[in-house]
């Protein structure tokens, strides 16, 4: 029992110094070009069963996550396609136009 206290403790303590981690991360990137936010998914160690009576056991790090905006990237996908449909709609009109203009000469 001594032992899985220490392991508890030891668990919680390397938890939070990865949360620090990815805050300072955040904290030192804030003005790069590009970079999202990081966030720390926390995930409960499974309960132990000791003298009828079950104890938590800690929790860990499941997963870091990077946040970002889907609205803004699917409005900038919207954008780079209705750009690239005007370009190639364009490039079509001057063809035809070329066509056009080389058949009444």
């Amino acid at each position: 029992m001594a032992s899985d206290l220490l392991n508890v403790g030891t668990q919680s303590v390397l938890t939070a110094q990865r949360q620090l981690n990815t805050t300072g991360h955040n904290i030192s990137n804030v003005n790069t070009e590009g970079y999202s936010r990081q966030s720390v998914i926390q995930g409960t160690n499974d309960p132990r069963m000791f003298g009828g009576s079950t104890y938590g056991m800690g929790v860990h790090v499941e997963n870091v996550r990077r946040s970002w905006d889907q609205f803004a990237v699917n409005e900038l996908n919207l954008s780079s396609t209705s750009n690239a449909n005007k370009t190639d709609t364009q490039d079509n009109l001057d063809m035809l136009s070329s066509m056009l203009s080389s058949v009444a000469s």
